[in-house]
């Protein structure tokens, strides 16, 4: 898989999240702007720090109505992240570096 064929397959993952908020909800209506805007698919051929910013302050944490039927790969991920982040804390003694 090539670099531009991940970027296209997380742009559009990301595209489907926000596409299935429901704007009818009071947590994500107050951001509707956002989430109409960068539902639509031409936002996402082009994206810089000032979108990337607008992402993360305004829709990362809002809800989405999609479904994702993967939760044992999502829950076996999070355990690899932390045992590596375990292992990069760690001192060559055994103790954890904080």
């Amino acid at each position: 898989m090539t670099e531009q064929q991940v970027r296209t397959d997380t742009a559009a993952l990301l595209r489907e999240q926000v596409a299935a908020m429901n704007s009818d909800n009071f947590v994500v209506r107050p951001k509707r702007r956002w989430v109409e805007q960068y539902a639509r698919e031409d936002a996402w051929t082009r994206i810089g720090n000032a979108e990337v910013t607008e992402l993360s302050h305004h829709l990362a944490a809002l809800p989405t109505a999609l479904v994702d039927e993967d939760e044992e790969a999502k829950r076996f991920d999070l355990l690899m992240l932390n045992l590596q982040l375990a292992i990069l804390r760690a001192d060559g003694n055994g103790a954890v570096a904080r």
